[in-house]
């Protein structure tokens, strides 16, 4: 069973004037390494509160916590919170490792100025797999914080939640199932990580799978729907983030889990044309390989390429 842990709140009751919310430095930002996104977020991410990266497989979540756990690192002058990274995944660990050192050689080169190196960057980032929900409660309540104390840490990152939860959420035969036990170990893991986030000042970033709902129902005993019906249940970005597809995408976990947080990014992925640089005729190849993308039998078919695009849907 997983009784409610309370975090040892290191400030006296009632400490916080209401004038001092006003203050800009009351709460750190940490920069997502993007002035435009850094602005809808109020400055950055929050160190105060739960943030969501929400995604289909593949649209980058993985690849914005990773960055964000070097980013971290770096001075307040520079967008970072000047302390080290956690991350807890749930993905292949040389697929990680990997990826990780190929981006603290590129922000080693970036901030070379302010003495950064790859060595010092990994060395200030925790690796530690979590294989199931019980494994990620008992790291967060009886090892996260003594470690977020000796080592300094500002960012806990939990690579996938999503993953975890989502087979206990979702994966129930009746709906009492997924809306008691269940859901109540979802809740505590959510306001655990919240208090932690408070009373340490870290800032907690999750990632989490997407699920689509149909736009309209196509079953012949549904009630049909307009077609220019709103769907009032669904965020308005994320029917933007869903507008050429016919279904709508949404985070995983349902409402309750949605809301425990107080910043969501929604990244999408599709498929479209590549941009190509218009070529002579008469210097055209088409066996040989442009731009990563092999023109071989078909020259009017466009070759395709992923695009990525980031929506804030909470701030």
């Amino acid at each position: 069973t997983m009784a409610s842990k309370e975090l040892h709140d290191k400030r006296p009751p009632l400490s916080l004037k209401a004038s001092a919310m006003l203050h800009p430095n009351n709460t750190r930002k940490l920069s997502v390494g993007c002035s435009i996104i850094d602005s809808m977020l109020g400055g950055g991410l929050d160190t105060h509160g739960l943030v969501e990266v929400a995604g289909q497989s593949g649209a980058g979540k993985t690849q914005l916590a990773l960055q964000l756990l070097l980013r971290a690192q770096l001075p307040p002058p520079y967008g970072g919170l000047g302390g080290g990274s956690v991350l807890l995944y749930t993905g292949t660990e040389s697929a990680i490792t990997n990826r990780l050192t190929q981006l603290a050689v590129e922000f080693a080169a970036e901030f070379r100025s302010i003495g950064a190196r790859v060595d010092r960057l990994l060395d200030h980032v925790t690796l530690a797999k979590m294989h199931s929900v019980e494994l990620l409660w008992d790291t967060v309540t009886n090892h996260l914080p003594k470690l977020i104390v000796e080592q300094k840490v500002r960012l806990v990152v939990i690579d996938s939640f999503g993953a975890l939860f989502r087979p206990l959420v979702e994966g129930g035969t009746s709906v009492a199932a997924q809306t008691t036990g269940r859901m109540d170990e979802l809740s505590t893991h959510a306001h655990y990580l919240k208090q932690l986030s408070d009373n340490y000042d870290v800032a907690v970033v999750v990632t989490n799978e997407v699920t689509d709902r149909p736009r309209r129902c196509a079953r012949p005993l549904c009630v049909p729907v307009q077609e220019n019906t709103v769907d009032r249940t669904s965020q308005p970005i994320e029917l933007a983030a869903s507008a050429a597809s016919d279904s709508v995408t949404l985070p995983a976990l349902g409402l309750a889990w949605s809301s425990f947080v107080n910043s969501r990014l929604l990244l999408t992925r599709r498929e479209a044309p590549k941009r190509m640089t218009p070529m002579r005729s008469d210097h055209l190849d088409v066996s040989r390989e442009v731009s990563g993308w092999a023109q071989v039998s078909q020259p009017d078919a466009a070759p395709m390429q992923a695009e990525r695009a980031l929506y804030v849907a909470l701030s």
